[in-house]
């Protein structure tokens, strides 16, 4: 009881399923509910033998089931609701169902339904091309068949029909039935079998006596097998199966010559396929008899072709052709397609007599213009372009119809001779095909607009080719009356004027270009940049202006150029080449110009350019990374080259090393890189002390020495990277890691000062000290930042003076010269708001006195010495003339030490200061006695 209720709860799932299907209108929703009645069959099959054994009530509902399946397909096929596919999937599933309620029924009207609806399903899935399941189908056919056979037969023989021949008919015809879609099956693209469906179709042939109807269908049927074998190239079989449906169809009125005709010219035409030198005899043969059955045009076509691939020549071919252009049904096409069989083989005399007669037979047709053009084009490849010309004027002169198709070609039939005329040079031929062309056209045509402006910009074109600019013009002026916004044209417009050396109208053209490169015009919202195609894109002919201007080195127009490409390209790569281009130009005009300044500037807006472009295709991945640093490299070069040269404009200097840094930070990240970043940064940073020197506003300063600091400081982390990395490792790299180091103390220390920051200066002198390369130099580079009259850090000053002058005593061979300066400093320095009487400056005077006497060895400049002895002279007379007369005498003293180091100036002094001294020591001597007096000679 529990299988019988499941049947009958898996029934009603399918009765409702079978109810939704025939609601369903659309086939994918269709598609659906069929693959969950599959699905719901396929559980019935696994319940096949409780079925069986089932009573009549779940087999008759299973039957009407399957009926009503059955009848749903039959009604949506004939409403074409269902594709063939879909149908012959719902028709297997109705006839599962079926053999499902009777799997071994013996019942010859539920056989006969089950043969019915096999056939049927087989001949779906074979209108679906799916041969396999159709023999699946046909097996069960087959199976059914036999049964009811052997019924008829058993039943004939103990006499129980009584009209045996109408029950043998209704088999025979079911076999007829079977035979053919089973020959379709093994004749299928999929599984070709020949062999066995010529036995079908044998067997099927056999039937035919008592089946006289259905020899049209297996006539019709060989011929399809035929057709499709020709298709696949299988011309063996190809040619079997037509011979079949021919003697099939012999002498039957329901298949009519026509048809035998027309299976008799696929037959030719499989033979010379399949090997025309070889069978050619055999398809001329087959023609023969096609004409015989009924003349065609193309049989009659076919056998002109079948005599010249034959080598039949003379009065027979002559008569073919002659035949065929007579024949009241023949086309035009027709002809001019036997016309090229005689042209390709060489049979022109035969041609141009064909070509006479159709002209005179076609001259008030429609159809008279493809005459005509196969005419032009037979005299063009004939190179007889003296009749070429005339059948053009005749058109003209007679104002011939022609389908505008046919105009169209005969149009470029005209055209693509003459550019092979162009493209040799000559122009003026070239132009006379032209105007030939254009004496066809109608300047009323609207459709033709297009068409006369491409033809005026040819002439155009042939016109400068013969240099005749003024007629060029015309010409170009005409095209822009039909495309004044056609790029072609307005390019055109602009090389016959920078031919002219217009540059006026050349510019103005070339704008117009530009405008066209956006994305859409502001002019006309309907042309938009991707609207012209015919040979270049705008862009392309804006390169092309630039280019042309290059070669006529007009540098004004190619500028335009250039910048009109830069700035309305969509092309990354075309903007970089034309900023290049750009650069290039703008460069060769700087050399010739008094005052650079203005170009270097334009320049600079272009690097600016390269590197927004080059930062945003990097950051959406629209260039690979190597053409990046190529480009970035070029770029970069000129800014650092072009950075150096100004030195006339610190902020254009500032900004081009600015740049430099910016193009390198698009390099990958490498040691080499790291130095040129290093670079480029210190740079930068000292452009910008000098643009600080350069202006007046004390905000503009101040923004200037805050950004040499930002420079400072990234320079300063590039070459921590350098150091993590390891890459100091060699004394000369080390030397020069130093010496960055040292350049930005001293530019820091410089920006700092300048600030007012007195607090960083003396961290920064430490910083220059523990540096162990820093040279003297340095030191007395930030003495004398230190020592300016706006900033007077004394203090810093001093300290730097006192360790430039220990490193200078602390070389093998010291430089006295630059020890003297040095000195020098300092103690101007400590004279400097001390007065006369201090003890710094006398410890000084003690050291330099030590090295002039002890170290020097006469070594030291003598000016210096004359120097310092003036200032230590002038101080003891100083305060002298206070009564200072022991002060007065040491320095004095002092200075006398001095002077016995003076070789040519000791003369010119030693009386004088002799005498003076005399009177100091005598003042002395009267003040504190002579003991005092004399031990204070004594340095």
């Amino acid at each position: 009881m529990a299988d019988r209720s499941e049947i009958f709860r898996l029934i009603g799932k399918l009765e409702a399923l079978v109810r939704d299907f025939e609601k369903d209108a659309d086939e994918r929703k269709s598609q659906k509910t069929l693959d969950e009645l599959d699905n719901l069959v396929g559980r019935f099959s696994q319940l096949d033998g409780v079925i069986t054994k089932s009573d009549d009530d779940i087999t008759k509902k299973i039957h009407s089931t399957a009926v009503a399946l059955w009848n749903i397909s039959v009604a949506k096929k004939s409403s074409q609701d269902f594709s063939c596919p879909l149908n012959a999937k719902v028709r297997s599933l109705a006839c599962k169902l079926t053999f499902l309620a009777s799997p071994a029924a013996s019942d010859e009207q539920i056989l006969r339904r089950q043969i019915m609806m096999s056939l049927k399903t087989a001949r779906a899935f074979l209108d679906s091309n799916n041969s396999s399941m159709a023999e699946n189908s046909l097996a069960l056919a087959q199976q059914c068949l036999e049964k009811v056979q052997e019924q008829v037969i058993a039943a004939a023989n103990e006499g129980k029909l009584q009209d045996v021949g109408k029950h043998k008919l209704v088999l025979e015809k079911d076999f007829f039935k079977l035979y053919c879609y089973k020959a379709e099956c093994y004749v299928s693209e999929d599984a070709s079998n020949h062999g066995e469906a010529f036995q079908l179709i044998q067997k099927a042939k056999e039937l035919l006596q008592r089946l006289p109807k259905e020899t049209a269908f297996l006539c019709m049927l060989c011929y399809n097998f035929g057709v499709d074998s020709f298709h696949w190239k299988n011309y063996e079989e190809s040619v079997a199966w037509l011979r079949e449906s021919f003697e099939l169809g012999k002498g039957n009125d329901s298949i009519g010559p026509q048809n035998q005709a027309k299976c008799l010219r696929l037959l030719a035409n499989v033979y010379l396929d399949w090997n025309g030198d070889q069978h050619w005899q055999k398809a001329l043969n087959a023609i023969g008899l096609a004409n015989s059955e009924h003349s065609h045009p193309a049989g009659l076509f076919l056998k002109v072709k079948i005599f010249l691939i034959g080598g039949i020549d003379g009065d027979r071919l002559e008569s073919a052709v002659h035949d065929l252009l007579h024949h009241p049904d023949l086309t035009v096409d027709m002809a001019l397609n036997m016309l090229r069989l005689t042209v390709s083989s060489k049979k022109y005399d035969l041609t141009m007599d064909g070509l006479t007669q159709l002209l005179d037979w076609f001259e008030n047709s429609p159809e008279v213009g493809k005459i005509r053009l196969f005419q032009l084009d037979l005299l063009l490849q004939k190179e007889d372009d003296e009749k070429a010309k005339n059948i053009v004027s005749c058109v003209h002169e007679h104002g011939q119809r022609m389908d505008k198709n046919v105009m169209k070609r005969f149009q470029s039939a005209l055209w693509e001779q003459a550019t092979k005329k162009y493209e040799l040079g000559k122009f003026s031929e070239a132009l006379e095909w032209f105007d030939h062309s254009a004496s066809l056209f109608s300047a009323d045509d609207e459709d033709n607009r297009k068409a006369l402006a491409k033809l005026h910009r040819n002439r155009a074109a042939c016109f400068v080719g013969l240099n005749n600019l003024a007629e060029a013009t015309g010409a170009a002026n005409d095209a822009a009356k039909y495309e004044n916004n056609n790029p072609h044209t307005l390019y055109l417009i602009f090389k016959i004027a920078l031919l002219k050396n217009d540059n006026k109208i050349a510019v103005d053209a070339l704008q117009k270009l530009c405008m066209l490169g956006k994305p859409t015009s502001s002019q006309n919202e309907d042309i938009k940049a991707g609207d012209y195609t015919d040979n270049y894109s705008i862009h392309g002919f804006i390169s092309l202006a630039a280019q042309l201007a290059f070669e006529k080195s007009n540098r004004e127009v190619a500028v335009e150029a250039l910048q009109g490409l830069v700035e309305y390209s969509v092309n990354d790569t075309q903007i970089l080449t034309a900023l290049r281009c750009l650069i290039r130009l703008k460069l060769t005009r700087m050399d010739t110009q008094d005052d650079p300044r203005n170009e270097k500037s334009s320049v600079l807006g272009d690097i600016k350019t390269a590197y927004l472009k080059l930062h945003s295709v990097k950051e959406e991945g629209l260039m690979n990374g190597d053409n990046i640093q190529q480009e970035s490299m070029w770029f970069m070069k000129i800014a650092w080259n072009i950075g150096l040269q100004s030195v006339d404009s610190s902020y254009n200097m500032h900004e081009f090393f600015h740049y430099c840094c910016k193009f390198a930070n698009l390099f990958p990240v490498d040691t080499e890189n790291l130095v040129k970043q290093k670079t480029c940064r210190l740079m930068a940073a000292a452009s910008c002390l000098q643009m600080a020197k350069d202006v007046d506003s004390a905000e503009e300063k101040d923004r200037s020495f805050h950004l040499a600091l930002s420079h400072i400081e990234e320079c300063r982390q590039i070459c921590s990277q350098l150091q993590e990395q390891g890459n100091i490792s060699d004394s000369n790299t080390a030397n020069q890691q130093d010496t960055t180091l040292i350049l930005l103390i001293l530019y820091e220390f410089e920006a700092y000062a300048r600030l007012g920051r007195t607090d960083k200066l003396t961290t920064l002198l430490d910083k220059a000290l523990s540096l162990p390369f820093a040279e003297p130099k340095t030191f007395e580079t930030l003495a004398g930042l230190a020592m300016e009259p706006s900033l007077k850090h004394k203090s810093v000053c001093t300290r730097a003076l006192k360790v430039a002058i220990k490193k200078l005593m602390q070389m093998k061979s010291p430089d006295y010269n630059k020890l003297s300066k040095t000195f020098h400093s300092l103690i101007q320095l400590s004279f400097e708001g001390s007065g006369s009487n201090t003890e710094e400056t006398w410890l000084y005077y003690g050291d330099v006195l030590d090295i002039i006497q002890n170290k020097a060895k006469e070594q030291y400049p003598e000016m210096e010495i004359l120097w310092l002895m003036t200032k230590a002279w002038n101080c003891g007379i100083h305060q002298y003339g206070s009564c200072q007369y022991t002060d007065a005498e040491k320095w004095c003293s002092l200075a006398i030490n001095l002077l016995k180091h003076l070789t040519t100036l000791k003369s010119n002094y030693e009386t004088q200061m002799s005498v003076v001294y005399s009177e100091i020591l005598d003042k002395l001597h009267e003040r504190c006695g002579p003991q005092t007096a004399v031990g204070q000679n004594n340095l």
